[in-house]
C-alpha cells in the first residue's frame, strides 16, 4: 500500500503571527520519523512525502521532502493562497498512491501516525478518514521553546480537543471525484466542505475526534482575528455556497 502525504508549507519570518516559522520544521521532522518507522516495520507500505509550495518557499524544505511544485507540479497555478482544487488536480495528475493524506503544514504527526492509518484501513476498509488534532499544545515548557528535538515530549502532552478539520486521508478514486471549485486554503469552511464530500462519495468514511495522533502548537485565535482574514473567510463562505454536494 502506498500513501502520499501532501502539505503546503510557506516561508515566513520569526515574527509572523501564524508561528509557522517554528512549527513547520517540527512538522517536517515528525513526518519523516513516522515514515521511517512504518517503512522499517512493514516492507509492503510506502509513504511518499510531498510539498506543494511556491518557488520562493523552496528554501525551507528539507532534502527528504524533495517532491515539490518545482519538481513534480510544473504547471501548478501561482496563486498566493493556493486553491484546494489546484492542489487536488496536481495530485490526481502527478501522484501515484492508493491513499492521499492532506494536512496543514503546522500539524505535527505522531510517530505511529502512518502505522495507525494503515492498520485502520486494513481492519475496517475505510475509504476516507478525518483525524482531529490535539490543539493548544504549549509552545514553551519550563521556559524552553519546543522544537523538533522535543517530539517525544510533544506526544506526551494532552492539549485540548479541536473541532476543526485539518487532517484528511482520502482514497485515490474518491479524490478524483471531488471539485472544491474556488475554495482556497487557510480559511474556513473548506474543511467542512471536504468532509461533506468524503461522507457522500465514500462507502466507509470515518471521523476520528479523540485520537492522540496529530498535534498543533498553540491555537489559531490570533490568526483568525485580523480583518483581512475575516474578509477572506467571508469570500470562502460565498465560494462554498456555489458547491452542490
Amino acid at each position: 500500500m502506498r500513501f502520499a502525504h501532501v502539505i503546503n508549507p510557506v516561508s515566513v519570518d520569526k515574527n509572523n503571527s501564524s508561528y509557522l516559522y517554528y512549527t513547520q520544521p517540527i512538522t517536517f521532522e515528525s513526518m519523516y520519523q513516522s515514515k521511517m518507522l512504518i517503512e522499517n516495520k512493514n516492507k509492503n507500505v510506502y509513504v511518499d512525502l510531498y510539498t506543494i509550495n511556491y518557488e520562493e518557499d523552496d528554501e525551507i524544505i528539507p532534502d527528504y521532502l524533495n517532491k515539490s511544485t518545482k519538481t513534480e507540479y510544473p504547471k501548478f497555478s501561482k496563486k498566493k493562497l493556493p486553491f484546494i482544487q489546484d492542489i487536488f488536480d496536481s495530485i490526481n495528475k502527478y501522484v501515484n498512491a492508493d491513499y492521499i493524506i492532506f494536512t496543514n503544514s503546522d500539524i505535527i504527526v505522531h510517530n505511529n501516525f502512518y502505522q495507525f492509518i494503515y492498520k485502520q484501513i486494513i481492519k475496517h476498509n475505510f475509504d476516507s478518514m478525518i483525524i482531529n488534532r490535539r490543539d493548544n499544545i504549549p509552545k514553551f515548557i519550563n521556559n524552553i521553546q519546543l522544537n523538533k528535538e522535543h517530539l517525544n515530549l510533544i506526544f506526551e502532552l494532552s492539549g485540548e480537543k479541536h473541532i476543526g478539520r485539518d487532517c484528511f486521508i482520502i482514497e485515490n478514486s474518491i479524490l478524483k471525484k471531488i471539485n472544491m471549485k474556488n475554495m482556497f486554503i487557510a480559511h474556513p469552511p473548506w474543511g467542512l466542505i471536504l468532509m461533506k464530500y468524503l461522507s457522500k462519495l465514500g462507502n466507509n468514511f470515518k471521523m476520528l475526534r479523540s485520537e492522540f495522533l496529530t498535534f498543533h502548537l498553540g491555537n489559531d485565535n490570533n490568526h483568525q482575528s485580523s480583518n483581512k482574514l475575516d474578509e477572506l473567510t467571508k469570500i470562502n463562505i460565498i465560494n462554498s455556497k456555489l458547491i452542490n454536494i
